[in-house]
């Protein structure tokens, strides 16, 4: 029972002091400003990250999607990056007046994916928003790892020191 206990406090002992990220990427600006109400339908939605996201040849990971008051998708499919700003192009030349929602998905660059959404208006708020439905390209354990590697490579190095220790001091008591 001793042995369970050390060996359960050194493994709580060794992820209290891990490195953790201090910061992970977040919205700086939008354009059009969030919950803003305009005049006439802007040509292009903009937002402006705290760091650069990060790029994977061949794959779609930073994404704007906007619809339209009616739940229609009025952006185009490509998301134009910039340094750390995402641009899309409104493709609709209807002007329908009600709430527009703007979703967000971005990888930063230490690998985590932050997504939202934020609205905006044309002439006046509609009585119910809707937001789009986004596909997901990678199945869930797939983007599980992807986001949580880190977490378990310091959970086995601390079963794998634990491990060691118990070894070391079982020897230890037989010689």
């Amino acid at each position: 029972m001793k042995k369970v206990v050390t060996m359960l406090l050194l493994s709580f002992a060794l992820l209290s002091f891990q490195p953790n990220a201090l910061a992970h990427s977040s919205v700086v600006e939008t354009e059009p400003a969030y919950k803003s109400t305009l005049n006439t339908l802007p040509k292009s939605v903009t937002i402006r990250f705290s760091e650069e996201p990060l790029m994977i040849s061949g794959k779609k990971v930073n994404t704007l999607t906007v619809t339209n008051p009616e739940g229609e998708v009025v952006s185009a499919s490509k998301t134009v990056i910039d340094k750390r700003t995402l641009t899309v192009d409104l493709v609709s030349s209807e002007n329908l007046e009600g709430t527009y929602g703007v979703r967000y998905r971005m990888a930063s660059a230490d690998g985590h994916v932050i997504t939202g959404s934020y609205e905006f208006y044309l002439g006046a708020k509609s009585a119910v928003a809707t937001k789009p439905d986004l596909e997901v390209d990678e199945p869930w354990f797939e983007h599980f790892f992807h986001l949580h590697r880190e977490h378990i490579a310091y959970a086995v190095a601390t079963l794998f020191v634990a491990v060691g220790w118990l070894l070391w001091r079982k020897r230890r008591n037989e010689g």
